[in-house]
């Protein structure tokens, strides 16, 4: 367990980051090809590298290095994910290259040590590192950004997308609960006990902000618990797992009510009330069990309809509803078909803005007063 004692300061100065380090991605992916359990879609990645003989043939110079560098824990060096890597890539890489030597050496100590406790041979080759050879860094740093463009950035796609929905889900908790609301969208993963963040991890330690704040990282390649750095002189930061998709479908999944059903029919309807936890249209396709191209064809006539607007993040679709569309998901609005003309709410009310929908067109196969 993980305690992270905050102050008042720290509760302003909390960030939560859009997208994962690419520097401890490579680390904890590295982590999942060693390990036999992982979530169901780490095992159809790690299952789709090994059978492609080209692809693991680039990744086993990465994962012998990376074996001596980072072995099976408690303790692996801090300075092969820097902070800086939250900026990108290169500037994370560049980074790793400019460690200064007196660091290599204390945290390659470390490590060694951390080997010695747990009868590991330190590999002899560590001893270049530790003297801050410019060679082997560069080494290094080639060989994490080959390991990268094989193993990573190929599934690039699917992990913008899925990343994207986590962050929105996080987003929308802080925005209806403020700071202790997306804490607690957390759990069971972390619990907040003010001022105590009771965080799921792999040992007992206790991390004092002091005023620091926290920055808090999605990780497509995390499962399980959240990681941390091990020097809590640095920044401090959490990398925490992404919700799983069972997360969404119990947060989006539920039924729309009726009346929402009756004016817009089940499949727009049931598309309506599952972006209201803002998810991409990847993601919305597997909620609702349907293709791709039919919530295109559905978040169309909604956008058109003023029910819920577009964003693109990366590669990704975000559908995040308008003030018009939760009032409807909520049931707000009243009078339903209502003529929208000689009432003062069809003039600017919820239920006038509705009523102007019962005086669009409609078109076959779809509710009356719903614009196609």
């Amino acid at each position: 367990m993980l305690r992270v004692h905050f102050t008042a300061d720290d509760l302003v100065r909390i960030r939560l980051l859009s997208q994962p380090n690419p520097l401890w991605e490579i680390l904890l992916s590295f982590f999942c090809l060693r390990e036999q359990r992982k979530r169901i879609f780490l095992q159809a990645w790690a299952r789709q590298l090994r059978t492609d003989a080209q692809r693991w043939k680039k990744i086993v110079p990465a994962a012998r290095l990376m074996a001596g560098l980072a072995p099976q824990g408690p303790y692996f060096p801090d300075f092969l994910t820097p902070a800086q890597g939250c900026t990108g890539l290169d500037t994370g890489l560049d980074a790793i290259a400019g460690t200064p030597r007196r660091r290599l050496t204390h945290e390659l100590n470390l490590l060694a040590e951390c080997n010695r406790r747990k009868d590991r041979t330190t590999p002899s080759w560590l001893a270049s590192f530790a003297a801050g050879d410019a060679n082997a860094l560069a080494h290094l740093t080639r060989t994490l950004r080959d390991y990268h463009e094989t193993a990573i950035a190929q599934n690039q796609a699917e992990v913008a997308s899925v990343i994207g929905t986590d962050v929105a889900l996080r987003t929308r908790a802080l925005l209806n609960g403020g700071v202790e609301g997306l804490l607690r969208s957390f759990e069971p993963l972390m619990v907040w006990t003010p001022p105590v963040l009771h965080v799921r991890y792999d040992y007992d330690r206790d991390l004092h902000l002091c005023g620091r704040g926290l920055f808090l990282v999605p990780s497509y390649y995390c499962h399980g618990s959240a990681v941390s750095t091990a020097d809590r002189e640095l920044t401090p930061v959490i990398i925490y797992p992404i919700a799983t998709r069972q997360r969404w479908r119990q947060t989006a999944g539920s039924k729309p009510n009726d009346h929402l059903t009756r004016l817009l029919g089940a499949t727009r309807a049931s598309v309506l009330h599952a972006a209201g936890t803002s998810l991409t249209t990847t993601d919305l396709a597997r909620v609702l069990s349907t293709s791709p191209a039919s919530i295109s064809r559905h978040t169309k006539v909604l956008r058109e309809n003023n029910l819920l607007t577009t964003c693109r993040q990366g590669n990704s679709v975000l559908h995040v509803l308008t003030e018009l569309g939760r009032e409807l998901v909520r049931g707000e609005p009243t009078g339903f078909g209502r003529p929208s003309s000689g009432t003062a709410e069809a003039d600017g009310g919820p239920a006038g803005r509705v009523g102007m929908y019962a005086q669009t067109r409609s078109c076959a196969g779809t509710r009356p007063g719903v614009r196609c």
